[in-house]
């Protein structure tokens, strides 16, 4: 099944880390260090390296989001329950469900 061009678009989006090897971690799935025939993580990615940058910096954090914390995600559940499928993703859920069967 093809994608559609917009499916996997970019957005603006700020993830922070404890430090850079985490990150990385968490962008390429792969430690900085990793070579995959001889091609460095940022190379396999599916998108242009352009998209990623990286910011070291120190500070103090007054507001943490407590994700292990089940009385919180439930909190953000119901937040995201109100949110509406666009119906362009609503079509490719069914494209992709009645292919996969």
């Amino acid at each position: 099944m093809d994608l559609d061009p917009g499916t996997l678009s970019p957005w603006p989006a700020l993830y922070l880390a404890e430090d850079y090897e985490t990150a990385y971690r968490e962008k390429f799935q792969l430690k900085s260090s990793d070579k995959v025939d001889g091609l460095k993580p940022e190379e396999l990615a599916l998108t242009h390296g352009r998209s990623n940058s990286t910011v070291l910096f120190q500070g103090r954090i007054d507001r943490v989001f407590d994700m292990t914390a089940p009385r919180h995600l439930d909190a953000v559940a119901k937040v995201l329950k109100k949110i509406k499928m666009p119906d362009r993703a609503k079509n490719f859920e069914k494209k992709a469900w009645h292919q996969a069967v």
